[in-house]
């Protein structure tokens, strides 16, 4: 016997529907100016929806950072810092994973 495999994504994504959880891991590569505020986001598609995401620095000797966001925002994830090096850009790699139902229909 099959076990009902019946589920929507997000709300208001329509009538729940048989299929299967496809993830995407979206990335971008930013950089964040010395002594520079930088907000960045990498977004889903528009079939998607976010169900997490992160960052890595690239430089592995990195001055004062403050990274005071990092969380879904909209259809993406968005990471906000605080690069207080007065002297060096610092590289950020941002990534959102993001889920969509495939249709087995």
């Amino acid at each position: 016997m099959e076990p009902p495999a019946r589920f929507g994504l997000g709300e208001g994504s329509g009538p729940a529907r048989r299929g299967a959880l496809k993830i995407e891991q979206r990335s971008q590569n930013f950089t964040c100016a010395p002594a520079t505020s930088c907000v960045w986001q990498v977004s889903c598609e528009a079939d998607e929806q976010v169900a997490g995401g992160g960052y890595q620095l690239s430089d592995p000797d990195v001055g004062v950072l403050d990274v005071w966001g990092n969380s879904p925002e909209g259809n993406g994830w968005q990471v906000a810092t605080m690069n207080h090096d007065v002297t060096r850009a610092i590289r950020f790699k941002i990534w959102a994973m993001c889920a969509a139902l495939v249709s087995d229909e």
